[in-house]
């Protein structure tokens, strides 16, 4: 089994999880540098290793994606928008791991969670590349708690605190961080897939006061209003029907809710 690990959250989920599933000596762990990525973020990947026993390697991307820059503008033209770029990083460590993955046999374990892909957070032939989604059934704010569960549960810190304390950043431009609240994007996706409730529905609940405590945080009557909140449910209501089209070519998920984003 391989995976790639940036650092983030969600890779350490998912090598912890596959660690504990087939035993570390049958895991491979790669991180894939480009400029972007921090040395709080690179170090955190190696530490993760080091604390689950996995093997590890670095392959840097930054030549690979200045090469291709230079050929694509020599024979297209100058790259024009910026997401281009970013969809470039993710695509070239995409194509490295499943080279690795062809050349070695190995399984390639994807990182994706629900609020990702719900969102069409992701890109395709990047890093939604591999044969198992293997957290793609839990939302971010699941992430987190069961990355805590695993500490707990090995009774150290396999998962590095510092981890948890990154903001959450796909790593592909200066200053980048994910632009959702994942706390409120998470719950919001589950009412939109698990139990079939509309943009309307879910601000009746809000007009009402009564968003599932413990579910929702406590203080989203301060961060929306009726009119901000309907917006936000309206728009992440849009985004998941548009990125359909990314969910029906990702890897197979670890189904874990009754019904999940591949229904």
């Amino acid at each position: 089994v391989m995976e790639a690990v940036s650092g983030g959250i969600d890779s350490a989920l998912g090598a912890a999880i596959a660690c504990d599933a087939v035993g570390p000596e049958k895991v491979k762990l790669y991180n894939l540098p480009s400029r972007y990525n921090s040395g709080v973020t690179r170090s955190a990947a190696e530490k993760l290793a080091e604390n689950l026993g996995a093997e590890y390697h670095v392959i840097p991307i930054q030549d690979i994606f200045d090469r291709i820059v230079r050929e694509f503008e020599s024979c297209l033209h100058p790259i024009r928008n910026p997401i281009t770029e970013e969809n470039l990083q993710a695509r070239i460590r995409g194509t490295l791991l499943m080279a690795e993955a062809n050349d070695t046999g190995q399984l390639l374990l994807t990182n994706g969670n629900e609020s990702e892909m719900a969102l069409g957070y992701a890109t395709l032939y990047g890093d939604m590349v591999g044969g198992l989604a293997i957290i793609g059934d839990l939302s971010k704010p699941d992430v987190y708690r069961i990355s805590r569960y695993v500490n707990r549960r090995h009774g150290r810190e396999v998962i590095p605190e510092i981890i948890f304390e990154i903001p959450a950043s796909a790593e592909l431009k200066d200053n980048q961080v994910d632009p959702f609240d994942y706390e409120v994007i998470g719950p919001l996706v589950n009412d939109f897939i698990e139990r079939g409730l509309s943009p309307r529905d879910i601000l009746d609940r809000f007009k009402s006061r009564s968003m599932k405590p413990g579910v929702y945080p406590a203080d989203i009557y301060e961060k929306y209003n009726e009119e901000t909140f309907l917006k936000l449910a309206g728009d992440i209501y849009g985004l998941i029907g548009r990125a359909v089209y990314k969910r029906v070519q990702s890897a197979p998920i670890v189904v874990v809710s009754e019904l999940s984003l591949i229904h």
